[in-house]
């Protein structure tokens, strides 16, 4: 079973991030308001206000990618070593 799971990653047929717990009404929450107070800050700023405000949301959203990348490999590599300590 670890082996298929390890096949479906390897060859992108699946991806620990393609969905959002929509059943977490904390994360639902947080979703909705976020982008509730993205609608309203975006009509209040002008031309170059809304460019810097894009710029921030863009690069916000490139480190979370990023941290969630390093986040899974470092559980993917603790899952493994657990395995390897585990074996007979």
């Amino acid at each position: 079973m670890a082996t298929d799971i390890l096949d479906e990653l390897f060859y992108g047929r699946l991806s620990p991030w393609e969905e959002i717990p929509k059943d977490d009404p904390d994360i639902a929450q947080l979703i909705h308001q976020q982008s509730e107070i993205s609608v309203v800050l975006e009509k209040s700023l002008g031309g170059s206000d809304r460019k810097l405000f894009s710029q921030y949301t863009q690069s916000r959203a490139d480190l979370e990618t990023l941290l969630y990348c390093h986040y899974f490999k470092k559980g993917f590599l603790m899952g493994v070593t657990f395995a390897e300590r585990m074996r007979p």
